[in-house]
This record gives C-alpha cells, structure tokens and sequence, in this order.
C-alpha cells in the first residue's frame, strides 16, 4: 500500500515537473501594438507610454503584480502615419 502512494506522489510530482518544464520551454514573442498618430502628435504619444509604463502593474481586481512577468505582454509603439 505504501508503495502504492509513494508511486501516485512521485507520478504527481513528475508530471507537475514536466508541464511547469514546457510552459518554460515556451518562447512566443511578445506582439507589438501599433498606435497610429500624426507627425505633431508623435511626442506626445511617447510621453503617454513613458507615463504608463511607470505605473505599477494590478490584476483586473486591481491587487499589485509581484512578479515581473513583462516579458510576456506585448510592446507598444506609436508609429507616424500620413493623414
């Protein structure tokens, strides 16, 4: 019997192991978000991200984020388009 719960943790333990390995092994590049504004507009738009990136990251309940996890949320750009 002892066998039999010493087999089910180190099978728990090892599958547990093997997803937290592949969700590391995962390299999906980070999308960029592209803002569109004119020439006159476009120092103003990189302020407004300098500004936002400053601001502490919350979850949707609005409890702070601890952990850097911004690798994985995508950049944002603002990029000069004719009009």
């Amino acid at each position: 019997m002892t066998r039999l719960i010493a087999l089910t943790i180190t099978a728990a333990f090892a599958s547990v192991a093997a997803f937290a390995a592949s969700d590391a092994m995962t390299t999906d590049a980070p999308e960029v978000i592209e803002i569109e504004v004119s020439a006159d507009e476009l120092a103003s738009c990189q302020e407004g991200l300098r500004e936002a990136a400053e601001i502490p990251a919350v979850t949707d309940a609005g409890t702070p984020i601890f952990f850097d996890r911004t690798e994985d949320m995508p950049r944002v750009a603002c990029v000069v388009t004719e009009a």
